[in-house]
């Protein structure tokens, strides 16, 4: 279990300053082929810790830990818009960036990560730059 002192220590080790309260857990679907296996599809999913600080976005690998390799930061400037669409089972994440887009899956509750589900309101439903409803 990933704890939030862990992702302070991560981002701090980084020299990238921490942000209480703006840690979410988010995951990356491959497609799904009739050529591949549901048990291959779901071996593909990738699982990330994002973070959304005062100087930019930090997107973490996570491999049940957070990964020292898989790490990503998208400074301010390079960010054109961050919108949560609502899903009837989950939130999609859309970043826009200056060279593209990236897209997250944000599943509303996640087990043996309580901090996620109150990070998830808090940027979500208290912060109307974060939110977007379609």
């Amino acid at each position: 279990m990933i704890k939030e002192s862990d992702i302070q220590n991560y981002l701090y080790a980084r020299n990238i300053p921490y942000t209480d309260h703006a840690s979410i857990y988010a995951v990356i679907l491959p497609k799904y082929s009739f050529m591949r296996t549901m048990m291959a599809t779901m071996l593909e999913v990738q699982h990330f810790v994002i973070h959304f600080g005062r100087t930019g976005i930090s997107v973490n690998d996570l491999t049940g830990r957070l990964d020292p390799y898989g790490f990503l930061f998208f400074p301010g400037e390079r960010i054109q818009s961050v919108q949560f669409f609502r899903r009837v089972t989950h939130d999609q994440l859309v970043i826009r960036l200056t060279d593209g887009v990236r897209v997250y899956r944000v599943n509303k509750r996640m087990m043996m990560l309580p901090w996620h589900k109150s990070n998830l309101k808090a940027l979500t439903y208290k912060s109307p730059v974060y939110y977007n409803q379609c």
